[in-house]
């Protein structure tokens, strides 16, 4: 992705006001590598955003209001057909009727309800823009707030985004300007819902139909699996809803496989964040007519991290925790981008030519992460847990690192030619120097040559209103 001149290798364009978009264009070939070289390998996607216009002020303001549900559910066994099916395959394997009255189970627990919701989405835009012959402006304001369709009600994400872009003309001859944007983020959710094994979707389809989401039975709840004992490290690790009921746990099927609910009483709480800062600035000097000389210096920093409590469960015999941990993790990264081009156009009768000459530089990935893990604090949710509790350092455990570092530096040159805009020729040559190169052969020159055709401006081409 390229974003107003910025080159953005991680994250693409989520941190976008669609409102803000102005267009969208996909470079292939020879197209995209004149400008981004080797990096362009598969093609690039560029994206611009608007700009404010010489006039009067102009104020626009979108938003809506609606709900997310999951397409479809799949068509599942309830209970009465999974007993009936069991005693089917028993018998036929010679140990005979397992569930002597299959009817008496009746439904049994649909798990695609209990774990999809409806979820409630809004969308909030609003946008100023204007400006005269001397300087133009847009400025606006986003806000994006949408629930989850599994545990909505732990599940949520967020997002505000401010984005300021201007241009300014001292002089007939020069333009300065930028484009910046900015975005927050925050998403709270279960983590793993696409979990081949043990996650909630998994789980939501693949768990018998007879085991309750929340066994409400006196006499059960106070019965094995739910009764303490050191397995379920003496009820501890027992999962129950806000009435003190346990989630159900399956006795038909084990393994990795547990309560979708019960999993996500796990995770209450937990949540990622992010900022996000992308923009450029640029000089542009018309000494005389067509002939154009152009500075850019673009970037993206990106601030992000999490925090996470995993507190001591049991959601069945190969899925449980004997101790708790708080887990905090901070991540910075820092991309930017140089270019220099000097561009000349001239047009007589029906020919046109464009020679461009330029020079880049770009830097990716240096990144720095840190994360700490305390264990066995003397808590038992998120919101009491902290790293503010004296605990043994055997008990704090701590990571980081830093990112490879990736520089590319580079020489271009573009030539255009385009009769009627009809028959296009364009031909291109760089050398490109990258930290990824071998020792011995740090840069390289790649050349390509392209030639096009616009059929639809040929006189045969039929008129389209």
């Amino acid at each position: 992705w390229v974003i107003d001149g910025v080159v953005v290798d991680n994250g693409g364009i989520s941190y976008l006001n669609q409102s803000d978009i102005e267009s969208i264009e996909v470079l292939k070939d020879a197209a995209s590598q004149a400008i981004y070289g080797t990096r362009a390998a598969a093609g690039v996607i560029l994206v611009t955003t608007k700009k404010g216009q010489a006039g009067g002020i102009r104020i626009n303001y979108n938003g809506w209001f609606g709900t997310a549900k999951p397409a479809r559910k799949l068509d599942l066994l309830n209970a009465t057909e999974y007993t009936t099916l069991r005693n089917e395959a028993s018998v036929a394997a010679g140990s005979g009727i397992v569930f002597p009255n299959p009817e008496s189970y009746g439904e049994g627990t649909d798990w695609q309800s209990v774990i999809f919701n409806n979820a409630m989405r809004s969308n909030q835009e609003l946008s100023i823009s204007g400006g005269s012959d001397k300087a133009t402006f847009y400025t606006s304001f986003g806000y994006l707030d949408q629930d989850g369709i599994v545990s909505k009600d732990i599940s949520n994400y967020n997002r505000i985004n401010v984005r300021l872009n201007s241009t300014y003309k001292p002089a007939s001859w020069l333009t300065l300007g930028e484009n910046l944007g900015y975005a927050y983020d925050k998403s709270v959710g279960l983590g793993n819902t696409n979990s081949e094994y043990g996650g909630p979707l998994s789980s939501a389809i693949n768990l018998d139909p007879l085991t309750p989401a929340v066994e409400t039975d006196p006499g059960k709840a106070s019965a094995s699996p739910y009764a303490p004992t050191s397995a379920n490290f003496n009820g501890a690790g027992i999962r129950r809803n806000a009435f003190g009921y346990p989630y159900g746990i399956s006795n038909q099927i084990g393994q990795e496989l547990t309560n979708p609910l019960a999993y996500a009483s796990t995770r209450l709480g937990n949540y990622g964040w992010g900022h996000n800062i992308v923009g450029n600035l640029f000089a542009e000097v018309e000494p005389i007519k067509n002939l154009k000389f152009r500075s850019t210096v673009g970037t993206k920093i990106a601030f992000y991290g999490g925090e996470s409590f995993t507190p001591v469960f049991f959601l069945n015999s190969s899925s449980f925790n004997a101790q708790n941990s708080f887990n905090r993790s901070i991540n910075r990264r820092f991309d930017w981008n140089l270019e220099n081009t000097v561009s000349y156009t001239k047009s007589f009768d029906k020919h046109n030519f464009t020679l461009l000459i330029g020079q880049g530089a770009y830097a990716e990935n240096r990144t720095f992460s840190s994360n700490v893990t305390y264990q066995n604090l003397p808590v038992d949710n998120f919101d009491d847990a902290s790293m503010n509790y004296n605990i043994p350092a055997t008990q704090i455990l701590a990571g980081g690192g830093e990112g490879q570092l990736h520089t590319v530096s580079s020489i271009f040159s573009r030539f255009n030619y385009n009769y009627e805009e009809k028959y296009i020729v364009e031909g291109i040559i760089r050398r490109d120097g990258s930290s990824r190169f071998g020792g011995n052969n740090k840069y390289g020159v790649f050349p390509s040559f392209s030639l096009g055709w616009v059929p639809s401006k040929e006189a045969f081409w039929p008129e389209n209103n």
